[in-house]
């Protein structure tokens, strides 16, 4: 997580130093871009994941990802857009659940892929007389978690998926600006939010008959982006 956040740093004073380019490159002006195409890296930290409801959490490690996102500007402060995702998640160490009276962890394993697509408004305010900007992003969209619904043990021992459709959120504080005219890069900060109800099976044996048990997963994360863009 330091290295990343050390490259986040160094980009954002990468676009901050750009408000003191020559005059040659301060011809570009964010405010007169009609669409951006941008490619974003996500990694998301912090956060307990919740199963069942408020009744049981567990910890997780980091989710890492990346998006190709597509907007129009539609005024010198407003830009709407979607963007296709996708991003791998890994629980960290399951909670543990009385059955009958013989605790048993719930042991979830690897990554597992969540994609999905979002729509989004940016609002935008010009820095260095149009060189950047900083903005703040907020958006949402359905998502599905991909598994093999015909394995009992998809994400760890026991453990199956059960349902894949689920949603995301965030809203983040960006700021970009340009590296040439027609290209620049971005940072983002912020939060994010996964929810699947009913998205897991735990089956566990007493007297030898099956016990089921259905989770949700629901996260909220601190999210941190990277991003490069081209524009028009």
């Amino acid at each position: 997580m330091r290295h990343f956040a050390a490259t986040c740093c160094l980009t954002l004073f990468s676009l901050l130093a750009t408000l003191g380019a020559s005059p040659a490159v301060a011809e570009a002006d964010v405010g007169d871009e009609l669409f951006l195409v941008t490619i974003l890296f996500e990694q998301a930290y912090f956060g307990e994941i919740r199963l069942s409801g408020d009744d049981l959490e567990m910890g997780s490690n980091a989710t890492v990802g990346a998006s190709l996102r597509v907007e129009l500007l539609l005024s010198e402060w407003i830009g709407l857009g979607v963007e296709g995702s996708a991003n791998y998640i890994r629980p960290g160490e399951g909670p543990t659940l009385v059955i009958g009276e013989t605790p048993q962890v719930v042991a979830f394993e690897g990554r597992h892929l969540i994609a999905g697509t979002n729509g989004f408004l940016r609002a935008r305010f010009r820095l260095g007389g149009g060189l950047a900007e900083y903005y703040f992003i907020g958006g949402g969209g359905p998502a599905f978690m991909d598994y093999d619904p015909d394995d009992p043990d998809a994400y760890g021992r026991r453990i199956a998926g059960a349902g894949d459709m689920g949603w995301t959120a965030y809203a983040r504080f960006g700021v970009r600006g340009e590296l040439a005219p027609g290209f620049g890069a971005l940072v983002e900060i912020g939060w994010i939010h996964r929810e699947h109800l009913d998205a897991f099976e735990h089956t566990s044996f007493v007297a030898g008959a099956p016990v089921v048990a259905s989770f949700d997963y629901v996260i909220n994360q601190m999210s941190i982006t990277l991003g490069w863009y081209m524009s028009r």
